[in-house]
């Protein structure tokens, strides 16, 4: 038998042990609620179990600052328009655009084509204005290693009138000033609307450019594609048509070990159709398709990453308004993988695509949704195709990113241009006057809150349908009828004013 004395410690023990356990049993669910539980007693998210206070806490990372955030390019002086087409971020940290600046807005097709230098946090470094007294102007923009180059349509410097031209021209990365100027012209309409560089198989540096001509004024127009060496002179060029149709490539890439790809729209004088080709590096036709129902449908920029083509669009009457902004998957042979709409009621589109950290950055415009008429959206979309963020900006007017162009910053974020409509002005052809503007978001789409017009978190409607790109059968010549010329042009100073549109 046990003692009076030995039962009593007996029961002491006992009682110590029971004290620590329930202890260790209070630390551990003190530490499954710091992990993220918002769950209390019986699993009531509503009555959570008491607390304690931990004695030490882990270090608490500092949150990252937002970015800087949107600047605006002011009117040059009053009643004059600014519109950018093309963006691309600087081997400096900087950003370069390209677009148009009118000279006169009581005469319709008067503008110079446009160059301007941002540094990283937006402010303008310096701009210039080039061209004549008709219609100059710039369509995009890439940067060399001593220069950069534009491309885009001309009509001033013409010996006698003839309808647009197409360009190609170098500057000076200091000092913005013409290195190197090209015509590229037949009897009809000419325009090259995008240009970019690559490295062909033969370990030879190189640009591709695409765009349209025609062979005769007011004729038929056919998708145009050239290969230029890195001063402007063309190596090969071909012409695609399918004897019907107007043809106009938006944006070409080269894909190494597969050829060029070219994507646009062709128009029966109703409607658009989506259309992209496949060349080889000698511009031999290795495929084309069309994508297309009863609206209008266009393909606007491409590029290729993970083995896939990714395509900026604009799909009708298939979703959710009048048209969608529409990403667009496609294998190297022309297959489609995935087409994703995101909209609303009303119209939308996607003018410029970028392939970023877990997803795809688009770019375009949104009559659905926002503040005015038109608005600049900027949406992302996971590797799923679902939505991971959508931002809008724009005020009362007609703002938008047509013709757009979008480019990743170096630490992450996003930079979009736009064009911002501001007070209407007697005589003009717009009848608004326009500023360039150039938008800098983090990496998740945010813009500084003391920025007016702004909706984050945008509600749009996302759906995958499935919508065929059928064979496309297209005749090539090699543009015999085009010329090429230099010609002489100054690069003025455009006198911008760079005004911060947040506090």
């Amino acid at each position: 038998m046990l003692s009076r004395f030995s039962f009593t410690f007996f029961c002491t023990l006992m009682f110590i042990f029971s004290t620590l356990l329930f202890q260790n049993c209070g630390e551990s669910k003190d530490l499954s609620l710091k992990s993220g539980s918002n769950q209390g007693t019986n699993g009531d998210p509503d009555k959570n179990d008491p607390v304690e206070e931990p004695l030490e806490e882990e270090p608490v990372a500092t949150p990252t600052p937002e970015l800087p955030v949107f600047s605006a390019l002011n009117k040059i002086s009053a009643g004059i328009s600014e519109t950018t087409y093309s963006l691309k971020h600087t081997s400096d940290g900087g950003y370069v655009t390209a677009g148009r600046i009118a000279t006169d807005h009581a005469t319709p097709d008067t503008n110079n084509i446009f160059f301007a230098k941002w540094n990283s946090v937006g402010v303008l470094e310096y701009s210039r204005s080039i061209g004549g007294n008709l219609n100059d102007q710039a369509f995009d923009i890439i940067e060399l290693n001593d220069s950069y180059m534009l491309v885009g349509l001309l009509k001033s410097f013409q010996p006698a009138f003839r309808a647009d031209d197409a360009f190609i021209m170098k500057l000076n990365k200091a000092t913005g000033a013409v290195m190197m100027s090209k015509v590229i012209f037949g009897d009809g309409d000419e325009q090259l609307r995008d240009i970019e560089f690559y490295t062909d198989s033969n370990a030879m540096q190189a640009l591709v450019g695409a765009g349209y001509t025609s062979v005769v004024n007011d004729g038929l127009e056919d998708g145009l594609v050239m290969k230029f060496d890195l001063n402007g002179n063309v190596i090969w060029q071909v012409a695609l048509s399918d004897g019907t149709n107007n043809i106009r490539f938006n944006d070409a890439v080269h894909v190494p070990n597969q050829g060029i790809y070219a994507v646009g729209y062709l128009n029966d004088g109703t409607q658009d159709d989506a259309i992209i080709v496949r060349l080889s590096e000698a511009g031999a036709l290795l495929g084309a398709k069309v994508m297309g129902q009863a609206g209008s449908d266009r393909f606007n920029e491409v590029e290729y990453a993970n083995n896939q083509l990714v395509i900026g669009s604009k799909i009708g009457n298939l979703g959710f308004g009048a048209s969608d902004g529409a990403l667009v998957r496609m294998d190297a042979s022309l297959n489609v993988l995935s087409t994703t709409l995101v909209g609303g009621s009303m119209f939308d589109e996607f003018t410029a695509v970028k392939v970023t950290s877990g997803g795809i950055v688009l770019l375009g415009n949104t009559a659905s949704t926002g503040n005015g008429l038109n608005d600049v959206m900027v949406v992302k979309l996971d590797d799923d195709n679902k939505l991971s963020f959508a931002t809008v900006y724009g005020g009362g007017g007609d703002d938008g990113s047509f013709f757009g162009s979008l480019d990743m910053r170096a630490d992450g974020g996003i930079a979009v241009t736009a064009r911002v409509m501001e007070s209407a002005v007697a005589g003009d052809s717009d009848m608004a006057s326009l500023d360039a503007a150039l938008l800098l978001l983090d990496q998740f789409g945010n813009i500084d809150g003391s920025c007016t017009g702004v909706i984050e978190n945008q509600v749009f409607g996302v759906t995958n349908i499935n919508l065929a790109a059928t064979d496309k059968t297209l005749t090539t010549s090699n543009a015999a009828h085009l010329s090429i010329e230099d010609f002489t042009v100054a690069a003025l100073n455009a006198n911008a004013v760079n005004t911060n549109q947040c506090n």
